[in-house]
């Protein structure tokens, strides 16, 4: 039985949008990450309605989230990118805000568990927190965007 898993996740200021489980040993390709902004934007229209003027993602460099398949999406849904630079997840809220948290919180000392015993954790950890934790990562956001742009990038 496989006790790894890749977690794919969007989330916005006010929680999570969406959660999904790939094997560990499956790449996300630009088919797999098209079907997650298809099921990601169907969320935030159920969940948050129409509320947004402007819809902004930040993701990763990746061959999938710069395909021509997922900008032709992108640009369907009306979402614009924002830059994010290379080897940067010091600049990235779901690296630094979630999996970090997440790493310290549920996935240590977890090797031998189960798979179905970690995804019901792991979907706990999410309902554990209300949109005031969601905001404050993407806050934490502005300002290690502004240090990083009066460090000049170091």
């Amino acid at each position: 039985m496989p006790t790894c898993t890749v977690l794919s996740i969007f989330w916005d200021c006010e929680g999570l949008l969406t959660i999904d489980y790939f094997p560990l040993r499956k790449s996300i390709n630009r088919f797999d990450y098209a079907f997650l902004l298809l099921k990601m934007d169907s969320s935030l229209k159920a969940t948050r309605g129409n509320r947004a003027d402007r819809n902004l993602l930040l993701h990763d460099n990746s061959a999938a989230h710069k395909s021509k398949i997922v900008r032709s999406i992108l640009e369907r849904l009306k979402i614009e990118e924002l830059d994010h630079p290379p080897y940067s997840p010091d600049l990235s809220p779901t690296d630094y805000h979630i999996f970090e948290k997440l790493k310290r919180d549920i996935l240590r000392d977890r090797r031998h568990m189960g798979l179905g015993k970690l995804k019901s954790e792991i979907d706990e950890f999410f309902r554990n927190f209300g949109p005031e934790f969601y905001f404050d990562g993407l806050r934490q956001l502005v300002v290690k965007h502004r240090r990083c742009i009066s460090n000049k990038g170091l």
